[in-house]
Protein backbone atom coordinates (compact mmCIF):
# COMPACT_ATOMS: atom_id res chain seq x y z
CA UNK A 1 0.00 0.00 0.00
CA UNK A 2 0.97 3.71 -1.30
CA UNK A 3 2.63 5.41 1.73
CA UNK A 4 0.13 8.75 1.21
CA UNK A 5 -2.83 5.91 0.90
CA UNK A 6 -1.51 4.80 4.96
CA UNK A 7 -1.17 8.46 5.67
CA UNK A 8 -4.44 8.93 5.01
CA UNK A 9 -6.05 6.11 6.27
CA UNK A 10 -4.58 6.75 9.75
CA UNK A 11 -5.66 10.35 9.62
CA UNK A 12 -9.12 9.96 8.76
CA UNK A 13 -9.72 7.18 11.10
CA UNK A 14 -8.26 9.38 13.67
CA UNK A 15 -10.30 12.05 12.54
CA UNK A 16 -13.55 9.84 12.97
CA UNK A 17 -12.74 8.69 16.65
CA UNK A 18 -12.73 12.03 17.32
CA UNK A 19 -15.73 13.14 15.22
CA UNK A 20 -17.56 10.10 17.09
CA UNK A 21 -16.24 10.93 20.09
CA UNK A 22 -17.00 14.11 20.28
CA UNK A 23 -20.94 13.00 18.80
CA UNK A 24 -21.57 10.22 22.08
CA UNK A 25 -20.49 13.53 24.32
CA UNK A 26 -22.46 15.86 23.27
CA UNK A 27 -25.56 13.23 22.13
CA UNK A 28 -25.54 11.55 25.49
CA UNK A 29 -24.15 14.27 28.19
CA UNK A 30 -25.03 17.86 26.77
CA UNK A 31 -28.03 17.50 24.38
CA UNK A 32 -29.45 13.77 25.28
CA UNK A 33 -32.98 15.45 23.76
CA UNK A 34 -30.81 15.65 20.77
CA UNK A 35 -29.73 11.85 19.82
CA UNK A 36 -29.90 10.45 16.27
CA UNK A 37 -29.81 7.38 15.93
CA UNK A 38 -28.53 7.37 12.93
CA UNK A 39 -25.35 9.12 13.41
CA UNK A 40 -23.32 6.10 13.89
CA UNK A 41 -24.46 4.98 10.31
CA UNK A 42 -24.29 9.02 8.98
CA UNK A 43 -20.28 9.03 10.46
CA UNK A 44 -19.62 5.55 8.49
CA UNK A 45 -21.60 6.91 5.43
CA UNK A 46 -18.74 10.08 5.45
CA UNK A 47 -15.63 7.85 6.44
CA UNK A 48 -16.58 5.26 3.17
CA UNK A 49 -17.47 7.97 1.22
CA UNK A 50 -14.35 10.23 1.89
CA UNK A 51 -12.00 7.45 1.52
CA UNK A 52 -13.25 6.31 -1.61
CA UNK A 53 -13.01 9.32 -3.14
CA UNK A 54 -9.39 9.42 -1.97
CA UNK A 55 -8.71 6.55 -3.71
CA UNK A 56 -10.57 7.35 -6.78
CA UNK A 57 -8.90 10.50 -7.12
CA UNK A 58 -5.68 8.89 -6.48
CA UNK A 59 -5.60 6.52 -9.48
CA UNK A 60 -6.78 9.40 -11.30
CA UNK A 61 -3.97 11.27 -10.01
CA UNK A 62 -1.58 9.96 -11.84
CA UNK A 63 -2.88 10.10 -15.40
CA UNK A 64 -2.51 13.51 -17.13
CA UNK A 65 -4.40 16.81 -15.55
CA UNK A 66 -7.51 16.76 -18.11
CA UNK A 67 -8.32 13.44 -16.75
CA UNK A 68 -8.07 14.46 -12.94
CA UNK A 69 -10.13 17.63 -13.32
CA UNK A 70 -12.75 15.96 -15.02
CA UNK A 71 -12.85 13.02 -12.68
CA UNK A 72 -13.06 15.54 -9.61
CA UNK A 73 -16.12 17.63 -11.47
CA UNK A 74 -18.04 14.16 -11.46
CA UNK A 75 -17.00 12.92 -8.17
CA UNK A 76 -17.89 16.04 -6.39
CA UNK A 77 -21.10 16.18 -8.49
CA UNK A 78 -22.30 12.27 -7.70
CA UNK A 79 -21.18 13.10 -3.62
CA UNK A 80 -23.67 15.99 -3.85
CA UNK A 81 -25.94 14.69 -4.88
CA UNK A 82 -25.70 11.55 -2.71
CA UNK A 83 -25.63 13.50 0.01
CA UNK A 84 -29.04 15.85 -0.81
CA UNK A 85 -30.01 12.23 -1.36
CA UNK A 86 -29.46 11.36 2.03
CA UNK A 87 -30.69 14.80 3.57
CA UNK A 88 -34.18 14.61 1.77
CA UNK A 89 -34.81 10.97 2.63
CA UNK A 90 -33.68 10.73 6.05
CA UNK A 91 -35.79 14.55 7.07
CA UNK A 92 -38.80 13.21 4.99
CA UNK A 93 -39.20 10.10 6.74
CA UNK A 94 -37.96 11.43 10.44
CA UNK A 95 -39.31 15.25 10.23
CA UNK A 96 -39.52 15.63 14.13
CA UNK A 97 -35.44 15.55 14.21
CA UNK A 98 -34.62 17.11 10.68
CA UNK A 99 -33.29 20.35 12.37
CA UNK A 100 -30.48 18.64 14.08
CA UNK A 101 -29.76 15.74 11.79
CA UNK A 102 -29.09 18.63 8.72
CA UNK A 103 -26.76 20.46 11.39
CA UNK A 104 -24.87 17.10 12.16
CA UNK A 105 -25.15 16.47 8.51
CA UNK A 106 -23.80 19.67 7.47
CA UNK A 107 -21.25 19.57 10.34
CA UNK A 108 -19.58 16.29 9.20
CA UNK A 109 -19.76 17.39 5.50
CA UNK A 110 -17.39 20.31 6.34
CA UNK A 111 -14.82 18.10 8.47
CA UNK A 112 -14.45 15.33 6.18
CA UNK A 113 -14.41 18.09 3.08
CA UNK A 114 -11.55 19.92 5.10
CA UNK A 115 -9.68 16.56 5.43
CA UNK A 116 -9.94 15.57 1.57
CA UNK A 117 -9.03 18.13 0.27
CA UNK A 118 -6.23 18.53 2.56
CA UNK A 119 -5.18 14.84 1.56
CA UNK A 120 -5.74 15.77 -2.05
CA UNK A 121 -3.42 18.66 -1.74
CA UNK A 122 -0.72 16.53 0.12
CA UNK A 123 -0.96 13.93 -2.47
CA UNK A 124 -0.25 16.53 -5.36
CA UNK A 125 2.55 17.97 -3.59
CA UNK A 126 4.31 14.58 -3.11
CA UNK A 127 3.59 14.32 -6.80
CA UNK A 128 5.56 16.89 -7.85
CA UNK A 129 8.63 15.66 -5.38
CA UNK A 130 8.49 12.62 -7.66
Amino acid sequence: MDKTVKTFLKRIVILSLIISTIGFLLFFFVIPQYYLKIFPFTLLFFFAITVGSFLFLQRANKKKFSNYSAKLTMLTMLKMLSFLTFIIVYSTIYTENAATFVSAFFGMYVIYSIALNHALVDLNDSNKEE
